[in-house]
């Protein structure tokens, strides 16, 4: 009737502790809960204006979509590691979106972890996290430039604002992380 369609494929986790995989699943479960949720809000509000489309020329396109997908980056005894690649199609629109979201869980108990949950508070990490995506980032940018020399020499005189903004020491340039075996992805 509302002309849209929502996939969703994650993870829930079980074990001997039931108590814990229940927390840990209740948590999963409202993540992708709550994306439904509000996709559904935003396809009935346009229901109309799919309807209309339905009359013209765009009426294959008329309809709105939400697909979901998961990897595990990480999964032990101790910690899950989730990162969900979200893809919608508005109707009209002229190519789909995507996003990645991801979630970190403490499994037993069962605890979600956020940044500041795995590094001591003491340790100054949000500058140390910043300085390596920075840096890096500045390296990766010239390959992807119309003349990547020419952009690796302005780069030695100025650093790029974006970066400097979007990798700079906040904690939300740093809310979507996942973790690895050795390691963490941001």
């Amino acid at each position: 009737e509302h002309s849209y369609d929502f996939e969703a494929d994650y993870a829930l986790v079980g074990s001997v502790d039931s108590t814990a995989d229940s927390e840990t699943n209740l948590c999963i479960k409202a993540f992708v809960t709550r994306h439904l949720q509000r996709f559904r809000v935003d396809a009935i509000a346009r229901s109309t204006q799919k309807n209309e489309m339905k009359t013209t020329a765009f009426a294959a396109t008329a309809w709105d979509s939400l697909a979901m997908s998961h990897s595990v980056p990480l999964f032990t005894t101790e910690a899950l590691s989730l990162e969900f690649q979200l893809a919608s199609y508005y109707a009209g629109a002229a190519h789909p979106n995507t996003q990645t979201k991801t979630q970190n869980f403490r499994l037993h108990p069962s605890m979600g972890l956020e940044l500041h949950d795995i590094f001591k508070a003491s340790s100054n990490y949000l500058d140390v996290l910043s300085r390596y995506c920075v840096n890096d980032l500045h390296k990766q940018q010239p390959a992807r430039w119309h003349d990547p020399a020419e952009r690796a020499e302005q780069l030695k005189n100025r650093q790029d604002e974006w970066i400097l903004s979007g990798a700079g020491p906040e904690y939300r340039n740093y809310e979507r992380f996942s973790l690895k075996k050795n390691g963490i992805v941001i």
